[in-house]
């Protein structure tokens, strides 16, 4: 079957084609990487950052575990902290929230409340048939611990290291005359807690800081009011 179009029609086509603007679609900008650092402490905080990262579109979020040993904030947009500020950070910190040091023991002991003076019996080998943990040089729970508790006291020669929380509540949790110490935002079932007296309590209770070297602009800082929402 053939058609037939008469010159006319072809004509009043053309011009219809020809005044009907062209569409050009403008591509979606692209997202704006954000660089995330924090250490294996604060890794419970994974979970956030992901959400408010799906919350914030204009995005794109890399994550990143790092030594607090050794900080670089340059390298990173947002360096979330355990602690008080390193000495000599010249940037911004922003509170997140807060994270008590608890500390965890094997099933056979029971020494709640521990105080200050208890602890570092413990862990300064006063205290025999204990097998205590602790964390390697340069960890922050490390420090923190050992600024609120051995107070400059050597501790035990015997003290086992534990590279991270998870490998601590693991080793505790198969020992019954473990003692070790992680972050509540860690704690399993797994293990049982001696409860801490008031002011072991209140040394070992630390800021969840986010920490820029500038202040926060644009997309980094709704990231980052997204982060002290939750």
């Amino acid at each position: 079957m053939r058609f037939r179009f008469s010159l006319p029609l072809l004509a009043a086509l053309f011009a219809l084609s020809a005044c009907a603007p062209l569409t050009v679609e403008t591509p979606p900008p692209a997202p704006q990487v954000i660089r995330v650092a924090y250490s294996p402490t604060l890794r419970p905080w994974a979970d956030a950052l992901h959400a408010c990262a799906g919350q914030t579109p204009e995005m794109a979020l890399v994550t990143e575990e790092v030594s607090p040993a050794a900080p670089d904030f340059e390298e990173a947009d947002l360096t979330l902290w355990f602690g008080e500020p390193p000495q000599g950070f010249a940037g911004t910190a922003f509170s997140l929230g807060m994270d008590e040091i608890v500390i965890i023991t094997g099933a056979d002991l029971n020494f709640s409340p521990v105080t200050p003076a208890q602890l570092q019996e413990i862990y300064t080998g006063a205290v025999s048939g204990l097998q205590i943990w602790t964390y390697p040089e340069g960890s922050d729970l490390r420090s923190i611990f050992d600024e609120a508790v051995l107070a400059g006291a050597s501790p035990s020669p015997d003290v086992m290291l534990a590279p991270s929380p998870a490998a601590m509540l693991e080793a505790v949790a198969v020992d019954p005359q473990a003692v070790g110490y992680v972050p509540k935002s860690w704690l399993t079932a797994e293990v049982q807690t001696a409860a801490s007296d008031s002011a072991l309590r209140e040394m070992l209770t630390q800021p969840v800081l986010a920490l820029t070297a500038a202040e926060p602009q644009g997309t980094l800082r709704d990231f980052l009011g997204c982060l002290q929402k939750k």
